[in-house]
C-alpha cells in the first residue's frame, strides 16, 4: 500500500500563514521580515514545508498525485521530472502507467491518457495537525529586498525563476540568463539534468509546477503597498 511518503515532493523553506487551511506560504530571503500578524493572519517561523502536485483526472472530480511513471518502454521516472515527461509524451505514450495516490487517498490504476493536461496542476501541502490530510495551496508570497515597488503577481516562467532564485540565487541567475536568451526553462534545464546537484533539478522542476499551480506574489516587506497580499489572504 502506497503512502504519502512515496509521493514526489518539493521541500520549501517557508513560513506558513495560519490558520493553515488558508493554504498560503511565504518564502524567500526576506521572508522573516514579513510581520506577524499581517492583515489579521498569524505567520509561523521558517520551517521545511513539503509540497506535492496533483494532475486533474478526466473522468473523476479529483487529482492524481504522482509517485512515478512507467513509460511504455518500461522505464521508470521517479522524480518531479515525471510531470514534464508526461506533458512532452502524453500523445506518444498514452498507455504509460502513472503510479501514485489521488487527492482523496485512493490508488486506482491510472494511465497518462486518464490525466487532464488542459487544467493546471494543483499544489498541496500536508496538514500540520493531521499529516494524512492534504491542504490545497492557494498562493505563495516570495519576499525579497531586491524587489522594488509594490507587490507584483508573477506568472509562468517569471514566477518559477523568482522562486528558484529565492532559494538558490546563483542557479536562478544562470537559468534567468538562458531564458532571456530565448530558451524555455525546460530547455535551459535539460542539458544540466545529469551534471548538476539533483537538489537543484528538483527545485527547478518543482517551481515550474508551483508557478502554474498557485498564484505567486513577489513583495518587498519594506514597501508600504502590499495590497496583493491582503487580497490573497482574503481568499
Amino acid at each position: 500500500m502506497m503512502t504519502y511518503a512515496d509521493l514526489l515532493w518539493l521541500t520549501l523553506s517557508a513560513r506558513i500563514v495560519t490558520p493553515e487551511n488558508m493554504g498560503v506560504l511565504i518564502v524567500g530571503s526576506a521572508a522573516t521580515a514579513i510581520p506577524t500578524p499581517i492583515y489579521g493572519a498569524q505567520v509561523q517561523p521558517m520551517q521545511p514545508v513539503p509540497v506535492c502536485f496533483g494532475i486533474p483526472l478526466i473522468t473523476e472530480p479529483y487529482a492524481f498525485i504522482l509517485s512515478s511513471v512507467f513509460t511504455e518502454r518500461n522505464t521508470q521516472i521517479r522524480s518531479l521530472a515525471a510531470y514534464g515527461w508526461i506533458e512532452d509524451n502524453f500523445i506518444y505514450e498514452p498507455r504509460a502507467e502513472v503510479m501514485g495516490i489521488t487527492s482523496i487517498g485512493t490508488q486506482p490504476v491510472t494511465f497518462v491518457r486518464d490525466l487532464d493536461l488542459d487544467i493546471p496542476p494543483i499544489a498541496y501541502m500536508p496538514s500540520a495537525n493531521a499529516p494524512s490530510t492534504l491542504i490545497r495551496l492557494s498562493g505563495v508570497v516570495i519576499a525579497s529586498f531586491e524587489h522594488t515597488g509594490p507587490a507584483l503577481q508573477l506568472e509562468g516562467t517569471m514566477a518559477a525563476l523568482a522562486g528558484i532564485s529565492s532559494a538558490e540565487p546563483a542557479f536562478g541567475a544562470i537559468l534567468r540568463a538562458e531564458v532571456a536568451g530565448g530558451l524555455s526553462l525546460w530547455a535551459a534545464l535539460k542539458p544540466r539534468r545529469r551534471s548538476i546537484d539533483p537538489v537543484l533539478v528538483t527545485l527547478a522542476d518543482g517551481w515550474s509546477l508551483l508557478a502554474r499551480a498557485a498564484p505567486c506574489i513577489l513583495v518587498n516587506p519594506q514597501h508600504t503597498d502590499n495590497t496583493l497580499i491582503q487580497q490573497l489572504l482574503a481568499g
